[in-house]
């Protein structure tokens, strides 16, 4: 028994890699198709609602979960936990959200974002996606924070807001595909509360 694990030990070795990204470098290696989300990934589901609480948390400077990802063969960096995340913060950037809102749901296995040139054009071949502004509850002030028509000096704070890439590289590439899943299970098993927005803004 003892022997059986060592060797389990011996032959897996996975580790982690954190790199601090400023939010807009970040989303615009979204746009570029610098991050991709694999076939095992559930859809993006998330509302307008949720999405603008996200943003809120980038107005207000507060922390946001890392990103955990894998980075494949064609050197892309493919979410195993924080699409959610991922996908509102570029739709944020972007200041563009679905039409029908109780329709924002998207199949990233759907798009062809290398046709396309990149993100928002290949969403824009499939789905229908509208020019959007995000607001966010100030005491009773209802507040615009699209980040388009944010002052500038409140845009450049938040374009340096971290977010935190966690890289996992994998020893054993034999076993890749089935540590990955592993890896992704336990993500979600442990990590799925953070894909909730909490609104703590107004209590």
């Amino acid at each position: 028994m003892n022997r059986s694990i060592l060797e389990l030990y011996n032959h897996i070795s996975v580790q982690q890699y954190k790199t601090d990204m400023g939010f807009k470098a970040f989303v615009e290696g979204v746009h570029d198709n610098l991050f991709v989300i694999p076939e095992y990934q559930r859809k993006f589901r998330w509302s307008k609602k949720q999405v603008e609480e996200l943003a809120s948390s980038l107005i207000r400077d507060l922390p946001i979960p890392p990103i955990y990802t894998y980075r494949n063969e064609n050197g892309q960096l493919e979410i195993l936990d924080g699409q959610q995340r991922v996908m509102s913060l570029y739709f944020y950037y972007i200041g563009k959200f679905f039409k029908n809102e109780k329709m924002s749901v998207f199949d990233y296995q759907e798009i062809d974002v290398d046709s396309a040139g990149n993100f928002v054009a290949a969403l824009e071949k499939k789905y229908e996606i509208i020019p959007t502004e995000f607001y966010m509850h100030i005491g009773d002030e209802v507040c615009d924070i699209t980040y388009q028509n944010l002052p500038d000096i409140l845009r450049h704070k938040i374009d340096y807001h971290v977010i935190s890439i966690v890289e996992v590289k994998i020893s054993n590439q034999e076993k890749k595909n089935e540590i990955l899943y592993k890896i992704f299970t336990n993500l979600n098993r442990t990590l799925c509360r953070k894909d909730i927005p909490i609104d703590i803004h107004n209590k």
